[in-house]
């Protein structure tokens, strides 16, 4: 997602893209429907995953950058990442950069970060590691609001933003596509199914736990750029995330 100065921001794609040894590979970013997969099924994880779900062992590890020793000092487990490259469908002029990427240990004090459903196995994430730092700052503001599990749709992919022929904040691992949370009582509180849409004040407890958290990260400064179903259909199941540093915008 990229905020220019005099523009809106605009919706997110559907489908996250890599490129690796292989070839590309496209992630549908899956629909949320607020339960858990049926026994058996399995769905692939949105956005790139080292081998087996965990953060692969190549040897000695490099110096720690500011970034990922803050966080270390956090206590928050991050790893060096490589880039993963790339450019978008159809734009040769443009190329995914990720500054300082990690992969990040899916559980942050406390809380678990889970792709596509709540009974999906968590893997590592892999991000920029400015992202990393507002999950972790997101993930102590959560816990103390009793959520034990964040589900997501999508982090990093190769791609523009819907419509326009600029770099998405997804492309730079720099954005998070929010899907629900579940709370100690093992309530799920679905954006799809529980986001009171253009309510300032929600009359119920799911919707409030949804858009206080969200007007909390906000009002924090942990993202720049928050779209939440309020602001186009394309954001119906989820709410975009983002560090943009073009402007601020909540909606």
């Amino acid at each position: 997602m990229l905020l220019l100065a005099g523009l809106a921001p605009v919706g997110c794609d559907l489908v996250d893209v890599t490129v690796d040894d292989g070839g590309v590979v496209i992630h549908p970013r899956w629909p949320f429907d607020g339960g858990l997969p049926e026994e058996g099924e399995e769905l692939p994880v949105p956005g790139p995953q080292p081998p087996g779900g965990t953060v692969p062992d190549d040897g000695p590890a490099p110096a720690a950058t500011g970034c990922q020793q803050d966080l270390e000092d956090r206590r928050v487990e991050v790893s060096a990442a490589p880039q993963m490259g790339g450019r978008p469908t159809g734009q040769p002029d443009l190329a995914c950069t990720v500054e300082d990427p990690v992969w990040i240990e899916p559980v942050l004090h406390g809380v678990t970060f889970r792709p596509a459903r709540v009974g999906r196995r968590p893997v590592a994430i892999y991000a920029s590691c400015a992202l990393a730092a507002s999950l972790a700052d997101m993930a102590r503001m959560l816990a103390d609001r009793g959520v034990t599990d964040v589900v997501y749709l999508g982090i990093y992919g190769c791609r523009v933003v819907a419509g326009t022929t600029m770099l998405s904040e997804h492309g730079k691992g720099r954005a998070f596509d929010l899907a629900a949370l579940r709370t100690a009582d093992g309530t799920v509180h679905s954006v799809l199914e529980h986001w009171e849409r253009n309510q300032p004040a929600p009359v119920t407890s799911t919707g409030r736990l949804l858009r206080e958290s969200m007007v909390a990260l906000y009002e924090a400064g942990t993202f720049n750029v928050i779209l939440t179903p309020d602001y186009n259909a394309a954001h119906h199941n989820h709410i975009h995330l983002d560090l943009s540093p073009e402007g601020r915008f909540f909606r």
